[in-house]
C-alpha cells in the first residue's frame, strides 16, 4: 500500500454533548476558540480569527457523561503553534480552577490533559522542534516518551498570546482489537506506523509526524462502541489536500470497515 499523502491531517471533529452551551463556554471561553455559529442542532469552534471549523458540536439525544470503558474516544488534541499560548491557556485553566486528568513530557511534545463537562478527553499541547524529536527503536520511527511535566516553566511562558493557528493536532482513539485498528488506518487509509507500544497502543501519521491518530485498548479491549445516544465523538473529519488524493481515500475507504472504534472516519477536502 503506498503510504497517504504526506499533507493529510486532520481537520475538524464533531462531538456530541449533552448542553452546547455549556461546552461553547469549554471550547470557546475557557480554551479560547472563536464561535463561528450556534443554534438548535449544535455550534461550531473555529481558531480565533479564523473561518475553519476545529469543533463542531451536536447535542446528544440523551444526557450524561462520555463512557470510558468503551470504543471511540480517547482525546481530542489541540494544538498550540507556540509554547506561549500554551502557557496563556493553562493560566486560564489555573484561574477558572479546573481541573486537569494529566500533563506530560513526551519528548517530541509537552501535553496537558483534561476532560470537557461531558467527560469527552482533550489534550493541549505544544510540539517540540522536529530536528529534536528521539529516533524510534527498531521498526519505529520516532521516539515518544511519558515523563513528569515542568508545570511552572509550561505557567512561565505565558505570553498574553491568543488560540491564533490552533489547529486539531491528532485524536487518540479507543479501540477494542489493535491490529484490526492498523488494518484500517496503516493497510487501507495509508498512514504509516510511528511507534508501537507492545499489544495495546500505536500511533500513526502522514508525512513524518510524530502521530495524526493513536490507538490503544487500556480501557477498552474487545469493548463495544459507547452508545450513540450518549456523549462522545461523532466524527473525524480527515482533511485531504486536493480531488485527486481526496478520490483516492474514498476508493481506499470503498467496502471497508469506516468505524473502527465507533466513530465515523469522514474524508474532506482542505
Amino acid at each position: 500500500m503506498e503510504p497517504v499523502d504526506p499533507r493529510v491531517h486532520i481537520d475538524h471533529v464533531v462531538l456530541r454533548v449533552s448542553d452546547v452551551s455549556r461546552s461553547v463556554g469549554f471550547y470557546g471561553e475557557l480554551l479560547g476558540l472563536d464561535l463561528l455559529r450556534e443554534g438548535a442542532d449544535g455550534a461550531t469552534l473555529a481558531a480565533p480569527g479564523g473561518d475553519h471549523p476545529l469543533v463542531v458540536l451536536r447535542p446528544s439525544s440523551m444526557p450524561g457523561t462520555a463512557p470510558k470503558e468503551a470504543t471511540g474516544l480517547f482525546h481530542t488534541a489541540l494544538l498550540w503553534p507556540t509554547l506561549g499560548g500554551l502557557g496563556e491557556v493553562f493560566s486560564r485553566l489555573l484561574d477558572a480552577r479546573y481541573p486537569l486528568s494529566g500533563a506530560s513530557d513526551h519528548a517530541v511534545s509537552e501535553a496537558l490533559y483534561l476532560d470537557d463537562p461531558d467527560g469527552n478527553g482533550v489534550e493541549l499541547y505544544h510540539d517540540r522542534p522536529r530536528e529534536t524529536w528521539p529516533a524510534g527503536g527498531p521498526g519505529e520511527r520516532v521516539g515518544m516518551v511519558t515523563r513528569p511535566l515542568d508545570l511552572n516553566a509550561i505557567l512561565d511562558a505565558a505570553d498574553g498570546s491568543d488560540a491564533h493557528d490552533v489547529e486539531i493536532g491528532h485524536v487518540h482513539l479507543q479501540v477494542a482489537d489493535l491490529p484490526a485498528a492498523l488494518r484500517f488506518w496503516v493497510d487501507c487509509l495509508g498512514f504509516e506506523l510511528m511507534q508501537h507500544f507492545g499489544s495495546e497502543a500505536a500511533f500513526v501519521s502522514a508525512g513524518g509526524y510524530h502521530h495524526h491518530v493513536g490507538l490503544n485498548t487500556w480501557h477498552s479491549k474487545g469493548a463495544p462502541p459507547g452508545a450513540p445516544e450518549l456523549p462522545g465523538l461523532d466524527t473525524v473529519a480527515i482533511g485531504y489536500p486536493d480531488k485527486d488524493t481526496l478520490g483516492d481515500a474514498m476508493r481506499r475507504l470503498d467496502g471497508a470497515e469506516r468505524q473502527p472504534a465507533g466513530v465515523r472516519v469522514m474524508p474532506v477536502l482542505a
